[in-house]
């Protein structure tokens, strides 16, 4: 395990301002009270931002099943206003279950990045440089430790603050597991990733990432659940915004497959990681759990049965870091070529 989580903002509609996507963030999120709104595009044409209309709202991820001792979070983040409040905005936390282990936050006066213990400020970056209306990525590296721990900071790819010897340790245990997004009427942010320092792939700095959507765009000959319409199976499952009980595909069989195409991913250079975010609901009184499958090449790759047991609507994410068919980092080809599906578990 290393990647954990990615969020690019391209799976809730395509709408900007002032579109709401509180329901949408709340199936995947502990979302805020509130509105969060999408910003279209992003920093680049097919990515997207969000901001919501509170001064500090936050989206919390379910626990990312890490007991590594390392997380590191990066987003981009553009500033909104040059209004100088008398407050700090938090851009991102680190967690360990329901417990605020630290929390990085943007001074509103300074200009500067802090990064508290809980309450306690550990430390403040020097040159950060955060404009109105230009995009910056900002990456935090939290070690958690009582006595031992480390924070490091960089902003667009440059070290603004590094620090040994913390103490970095607010909850029970010695990591965090748990990434929370920040979100301000006062900044937009975009492009998120979270990862560990396990395995040999992502477990460090990715410098400046962009999280692109990709939709399914074709049926494959293994279609084996029921589609709520007559004809093509990918149509009832590729919006840009879910679109409930209008369109799906259902099946209550253990073991049946339904598996599409995906459209092409832009020439955008390496591929870090995919996500793969399937929405779903149970629809009668038997529990039912989730398998995502991919497909590349000979290879079949299932991952382990998630639990949805729930009649409203959940998202179901799933991280693939290598190309099953080669175990090497995803290549165009090889990921323009794979297919993607569902499998009742």
């Amino acid at each position: 395990m290393a990647l954990l989580w990615t969020e690019g903002f391209g799976g809730y509609g395509t709408a900007a301002y002032p579109t709401n996507i509180q329901t949408y963030l709340a199936r995947r999120y502990t979302a805020g009270a509130a509105n969060f709104y999408l910003v279209n595009p992003g920093r680049v044409s097919g990515c997207f931002g969000c901001y919501s209309n509170g001064t500090n709202d936050l989206l919390t991820t379910p626990a990312l099943g890490t007991t590594a001792d390392t997380m590191v979070i990066g987003l981009a983040v553009q500033l909104q206003s040059s209004t100088e409040e008398a407050y700090s905005r938090t851009i991102f936390q680190f967690k360990d279950g329901s417990t605020l282990g630290i929390d990085v936050k943007r001074n509103f006066v300074s200009g500067e990045i802090e990064v508290y213990r809980n309450t306690t400020l550990l430390g403040i970056t020097s040159g950060a440089g955060l404009l109105v209306n230009v995009w910056a990525y900002v990456e935090v590296k939290i070690k958690c430790s009582s006595s031992a721990g480390t924070v490091d900071v960089r902003v667009n790819g440059v070290s603004r603050l590094s620090l040994t010897g913390q103490n970095t340790k607010n909850g029970t245990d010695n990591y965090h597991n748990v990434a929370v997004i920040g979100c301000s009427n006062y900044f937009v942010i975009a492009d998120v990733y979270v990862l560990d320092n396990t395995g040999t792939l992502n477990n460090d700095f990715l410098g400046n990432v962009k999280v692109v959507p990709l939709f399914p765009s074709g049926d494959t000959a293994t279609l084996q659940w029921t589609p709520s319409a007559a004809g093509t199976h990918y149509t009832l499952v590729n919006e840009t915004k879910d679109d409930d009980d209008t369109s799906y595909v259902q099946d209550a069989t253990s073991g049946q497959v339904d598996l599409w195409g995906y459209q092409s991913a832009p020439a955008l250079g390496a591929i870090v990681g995919i996500q793969v975010n399937t929405t779903c609901r149970d629809t009668d009184a038997n529990n039912f759990s989730l398998i995502t499958r991919v497909v590349s090449g000979a290879t079949v790759s299932n991952d382990s049965a998630q639990a949805v047991n729930t009649t409203s609507y959940v998202s179901k994410k799933r991280v693939v870091e290598t190309d099953p068919n080669t175990g090497g980092a995803w290549g165009a080809s090889g990921l323009n070529a794979a297919q993607f599906g569902v499998v009742v578990g």
